[in-house]
């Protein structure tokens, strides 16, 4: 009950920092024992494939701190989220560091000034998920299955999407993407013009360097292989 009481006084602090959490159910693997085929709960696997044991630790890629359980994986947002800047500025994150900076969005040299709502509360709402398994945490926890994630949610292996970068993205083996550029690129064009890549229509212009509501003529198409 002590614990409990510790755990419900966390649970605002958790909606207060804009932290989150999800949990990813164990999977059993099918091994085979004296001939005989009989399910076993595999052991944790992060992002690249790696397993990890009960009770480690480990940051998997978009800031998240994951902790293996026994029957399940349950991974929390660290760091921080920058709040109170001007209309003018933006934030961006360092993958790396996990930290904000918020610079002019017509000067990223520039630094402005803010705010942070920090997300440490994760780090200890992530060490008690794999402890509680009351449904008072259902709210703070999303269930997810094996998959890659994609645009449209999680897809199986061999799915292929594309991000929001144009680029067509395979889902692999052990569930890690695989994402190349496969458009169309104009060549020998004026030297001052210059490609751009318009992410909304996924395809390759030739624009002024100066202007690019201006467009170029170019004289030839490089195009994708088939692999």
């Amino acid at each position: 009950m002590k614990a409990m009481a510790h755990l419900l006084l966390l649970l605002p602090l958790v909606a207060l920092t804009h932290g989150y959490c999800t949990q990813q159910k164990l999977f059993a693997d099918i091994v085979m024992r004296d001939g005989v085929p009989v399910l076993e709960e595999g052991p944790c696997k992060d992002e690249s494939g790696g397993s990890r044991l009960a009770g480690e630790q480990w940051r998997e890629s978009g800031c998240m701190l994951c902790t293996c359980g026994e029957t399940y994986i349950s991974c929390c947002s660290i760091g921080g989220r920058a709040v109170n800047f001007a209309a003018d500025c933006e934030a961006v994150m360092d993958v790396d560091t996990c930290r904000y900076s918020v610079v002019k969005k017509d000067d990223p040299s520039q630094t402005c000034a803010h705010d942070m709502k920090l997300l440490l509360i994760a780090l200890l709402f992530c060490g008690l998920v794999p402890m509680y398994h009351a449904a008072v945490l259902q709210p703070a926890v999303q269930i997810i299955s094996r998959g890659c994630s994609s645009p449209t949610g999680l897809v199986p292996i061999g799915a292929s999407w594309r991000n929001a970068k144009c680029e067509t993205c395979i889902c692999g083996a052990n569930y890690i993407p695989t994402c190349t550029l496969k458009l169309s690129i104009p060549v020998m064009y004026d030297s001052d013009c210059e490609l751009f890549l318009d992410t909304k229509l996924c395809v390759y212009k030739v624009v002024k360097i100066a202007d690019h509501s201006i467009s170029c003529p170019y004289r030839g198409m490089t195009y994708p292989t088939s692999k």
